[in-house]
């Protein structure tokens, strides 16, 4: 179950990184209409018109906007399960950063489990700790080093 959680970690992130990276040409433009602030981020709700000219959809939030955008404002976004995606180096960041964390956490544990399993009785934890505190370790100096180039910068 843990082995699956990681995978399952790391899968449901491919689509917003690819589209955060600016892979491949812009789906098409999402116009603003409104943003609003939230304890821990900015959202954007606004329409999104696909550069092949086919439906425009209305209720489409762009994911982590980079800038607080005031209505009208028009980006160009790729599309990832529903959510528009403006390029930002920090959304890349923060969502690897997140699946490194939990495949770590959960990568370790399934081993240890499972290696506790084969033995019919709990193994040591030293190895899966220092599995476990080095790829915490290196999410948060991925998110710590991200976030402080993103203030200097911006």
């Amino acid at each position: 179950m843990c082995a699956m959680m990681a995978i399952g970690a790391v899968w449901t992130s491919v689509g917003p990184v690819g589209a955060a990276a600016g892979i491949g040409p812009a789906d098409g433009v999402f116009t603003v209409s409104r943003c609003y602030a939230t304890e821990t981020n900015r959202r954007c709700e606004g329409s999104f018109a696909p550069a092949d000219g086919t439906e425009h959809r209305n209720g489409v939030e762009l994911g982590s906007p980079r800038e607080p955008y005031t209505g009208g404002e028009q980006v160009e976004v790729r599309l990832a399960e529903a959510t528009a995606y403006e390029r930002s180096a920090v959304t890349v960041a923060f969502t690897i950063a997140l699946a490194l964390l939990l495949a770590g956490l959960y990568g370790a544990t399934a081993a240890w489990l499972g290696k506790s399993a084969r033995r019919g009785r709990f193994a040591g934890l030293g190895l899966y700790a220092a599995v476990m505190a080095v790829t915490s370790s290196a999410a948060l100096s991925l998110l710590l080093v991200t976030g402080l180039l993103d203030w200097l910068l911006t």
